[in-house]
């Protein structure tokens, strides 16, 4: 695991200083993401300057590091990630070429004599792993950038004056271009609180655009004086595995759906295990990090290191039952005790950690395991990508049954619903409903409202995708002044209508964006400022095709999602312990803004950023934040978007 930079420029006026300063300025500002070493290239003729800095996990020599040109001479490389059949492809590479000179065992060796034997884009087909590279081919006289297929590692790059820029991370990038506030894209407020992330391929700046997952672009000194960003070409998507699967859907019962899922899932994270460097997994109270744990703990040859983060504070505990799944796996298990107050700290320190702004507020808790986990292991496997590729989230099971309901309406019915929500406003609407609610006996909390206002959008869904999109956000007041929206990712599977397409369509959707935009970004950012790699075995290309083949029954089931891979973690840890709701790392950010970080909440919201925020429609905003203080509405999803754009601006300044 690592992180990169670059530049490409037409001229070398062109640029603030000299390329190497500029370079190792690039490489500094992503440190975090490799202690272990930097190394730059730089080639002022050909416009073109490499840096990288190391984490050093396979092949810890000097051997391994970068920036590594090939063998033939041709291909100049930096990479971030790791290739988890580099073993298979070095035999394969020996194979075709009749013998190979390797000079050490790293995976990006293994990469260039790929490149070097079959070319840059046959080779993204075969690898298996999570990466983001940029590789400078001489003889095309180019820059290939390409990155995973499911988004685990990032990779963004920009165009001003006649200069191109690309890193691992936006922060360097906005540096070195002399970025600032009024390059701000003028969307990505209003994105963060609708997908608490700015979704690729924007960016929070203008003049930046993030590499969508499973894609390539090409860049070139001719685009440098063209002033136009290049489209990049996506040589993967999963819209491509959904079809295949349902073409040769899984004919086997759901014991052998159980086993073949099994068999997959050891394989993938035996291949994750390697490494030079002290190991662990990360261990919640869900299905999917126990599975992840129990087959590695089957996979090893020792006992494995697991970690569980305790925190103070009922609702999102998970310590207890997490510890009774490591007694019953034999894991070496680490339960990590938090205080509230170390989890305030970190609240208020996110914009530092987060490269632009991101509004997940889980990403608090997941920085503090990652931290924690970092002062032992180097790697630790997650669970992340269950959800997506088995349909774990509720959305995934009720948003069928919602639907069935919400179809048969008349649509001038739905019509006037949505006018009179958007005339009148959701929270509005949704406090009334509340006081007559409580009125009449009901018991109504602070989370009514919130629930209210998804009710009230979900009725007025003119179509599945709607539907989807307002499942996935919270209770929604529009705090922006402009109407810069990014469209849905959901896409209609035919019969659109039909409630096991409308399930099927979710699942999709959230593999090509929720996935790589909301759940990785969190996850890189989180583990990579502790310098600690998290690997993902659920995020394997052959997993995802035989979870698309199953029939929709062994995904949903009794209420429920992910029954297969339910069935696998009671094979291993037993089902009477696998019965917690899930649970995730939610935090309660309703009480702490009303509490702990109301004053840090206030003072930004008063400050002079939040004032000349051409986006932000202050009043409205103050407006829910006075609302949200009083108990009238529970408004965190919201304001802490929103808290979190301008507190990275602040730190921007």
């Amino acid at each position: 695991m690592c992180g990169i930079a670059g530049l490409v420029w037409r001229r070398l006026s062109s640029l603030r200083d000299d390329p190497r300063i500029l370079i190792q300025s690039m490489t500094d500002a992503i440190e975090h993401r490799g202690p272990d070493g930097a190394g730059a290239f730089v080639d002022a003729d050909r416009g073109i300057a490499l840096g990288h800095r190391r984490l050093a996990v396979v092949d810890l020599s000097e051997a391994g590091a970068q920036p590594m040109t090939s063998v033939c001479g041709r291909y100049v490389l930096v990479y971030n990630g790791e290739i988890y059949n580099f073993e298979a492809l070095r035999e394969g590479v020996e194979a075709a070429a009749g013998g190979w000179a390797w000079r050490g065992r790293s995976d990006t060796e293994v990469l260039l004599s790929l490149f070097s034997t079959v070319g840059v884009e046959a080779a993204l087909g075969q690898l298996d792993g999570m990466f983001a590279f940029a590789v400078f081919d001489r003889d095309e006289q180019a820059v290939i950038l390409a990155r995973d297929r499911f988004g685990e590692k990032p990779l963004s790059y920009g165009l001003v004056d006649g200069v191109l820029a690309f890193a691992s991370e936006v922060r360097p990038i906005s540096q070195v271009l002399g970025l600032g506030h009024d390059d701000i894209a003028p969307e990505a407020l209003s994105a963060l609180i609708d997908f608490q992330t700015i979704p690729a391929p924007r960016s929070v700046y203008s003049r930046v655009e993030k590499l969508p997952a499973g894609s390539w672009v090409r860049l070139s000194r001719a685009d440098c004086a063209a002033g136009i960003l290049p489209r990049p070409v996506r040589y993967w998507d999963p819209a491509d595995v959904a079809a295949a699967a349902a073409a040769d859907p899984f004919k086997g019962s759901f014991d052998d759906a159980v086993d073949a899922c099994e068999v997959l899932m050891l394989e993938s994270v035996r291949s994750r295990m390697i490494a030079d460097v002290p190991l662990g997994t990360m261990l919640s109270s869900g299905v999917d990090s126990a599975v992840v744990t129990a087959l590695a703990q089957k996979a090893a040859c020792k006992p494995v290191r697991s970690y569980t983060i305790d925190v103070e504070g009922e609702g999102f505990n998970e310590g207890r039952v997490a510890a009774n799944i490591a007694e019953r796996l034999g894991t070496v298990h680490t339960t990590v005790p938090v205080g509230v107050a170390d989890c305030l700290n970190a609240a208020t320190s996110m914009h530092r950690i987060y490269d632009e702004p991101f509004a997940d507020s889980s990403q608090i808790v997941t920085y503090i395991l990652a931290r924690a986990i970092r002062k032992d292991v180097t790697v630790a496997l997650s669970g992340d990508g269950g959800d997506e590729l088995f349909a774990g989230y509720t959305r995934h099971f009720a948003g069928p049954r919602l639907w069935s309901r919400i179809r048969p309406v008349p649509a001038f019915a739905r019509s006037l619903v949505r006018g009179v929500a958007s005339a009148v406003g959701e929270a509005r609407v949704a406090s009334g409903l509340s006081w007559a609610a409580s009125f009449v006996g009901y018991q109504v909390t602070g989370e009514t409202g919130g629930r209210i206002q998804k009710a009230i959008r979900s009725f007025g869904a003119r179509n599945p995708g709607e539907l989807y999109d307002g499942l996935l956000q919270g209770a929604y007041q529009r705090l922006t002044r402009n109407s810069h929206g990014i469209p849905g990712s959901y896409r209609p599977l035919k019969p659109a209508d039909d409630s096991e397409a409308v399930m099927r369509s979710m699942l999709l959707a959230d593999v090509q964006r929720y996935l790589p935009e909301t759940i990785m970004t969190k996850v890189d950012r989180a583990s990579m400022a502790v310098s600690l790699e998290a690997r993902a075995p659920f995020l394997n290309a052959g997993l995802l095709a035989l979870a698309w083949s199953f029939p929709d029954d062994f995904l949903v089931a009794h209420g429920r999602g992910k029954a297969v891979t339910r069935a696998l973690a009671a094979r291993h840890v037993g089902a009477e312990i696998m019965t917690m709701p899930k649970r995730g790392f939610a935090v309660p950010m309703d009480a702490w803004l009303r509490g702990p970080l109301r004053s840090w909440g206030g003072d930004l919201l008063g400050s002079q950023t939040a004032r000349t925020l051409d986006a932000l429609d202050l009043p409205a905003t103050m407006r829910l934040w006075n609302h949200h203080q009083s108990g009238r509405v529970s408004a965190a999803g919201q304001l802490w978007p929103v808290l979190s754009f301008l507190a990275w601006l602040e730190g921007e300044a």
